[in-house]
């Protein structure tokens, strides 16, 4: 056995001991024997509630911060997407016109670039445009 070992072992045992003789120092007397009861008491009955009460506090305090991270991450992917359509208002018209002006000049078999420049480029364009047409679906923007 390693020395370190025996010390936790030797450390462990002490702070068990020492726990088991203040337990029977306080059971050896009638409020030591209130306090275990009104501990069983709580543990049994009030603990659970305490317990749900914090949870829901914990639930209230950061399902707002939750949803504002949520909203904050869909308007960046929005601004993100209309940047790379290059277009400031967003509508369905001006979308739908961005995309195809860009789909155009971008397409691989019609691009002048390198094939795989012009891939990578016109991925990007089609996953703006199917994103904003989903978000302003979704949001009944027209």
């Amino acid at each position: 056995m390693d020395g370190g070992y025996l010390v936790i072992l030797i450390s462990n045992f002490l702070m068990i001991f020492i726990f088991f003789r203040f337990l029977i120092f306080l059971l050896s007397s009638p409020i030591g024997w209130i306090l275990l009861i009104l501990w069983i008491l709580f543990s049994a009955f009030g603990g659970k509630r305490y317990q749900r009460k914090r949870n829901e506090e914990y639930y209230r305090k950061y399902r707002k911060s939750y949803n504002q991270n949520e909203t904050n991450q869909t308007n960046y992917q929005v601004e993100k997407s209309m940047k790379i359509l290059g277009i400031t208002e967003l509508s369905k018209s001006s979308v739908s016109k961005a995309f195809r002006r860009l789909s155009k000049k971008y397409h691989p078999d019609v691009c002048k670039e390198e094939r795989s420049v012009c891939e990578s480029i016109y991925k990007d364009i089609t996953s703006a445009y199917e994103y904003l047409m989903e978000y302003m679906n979704s949001n009944n923007i027209n």
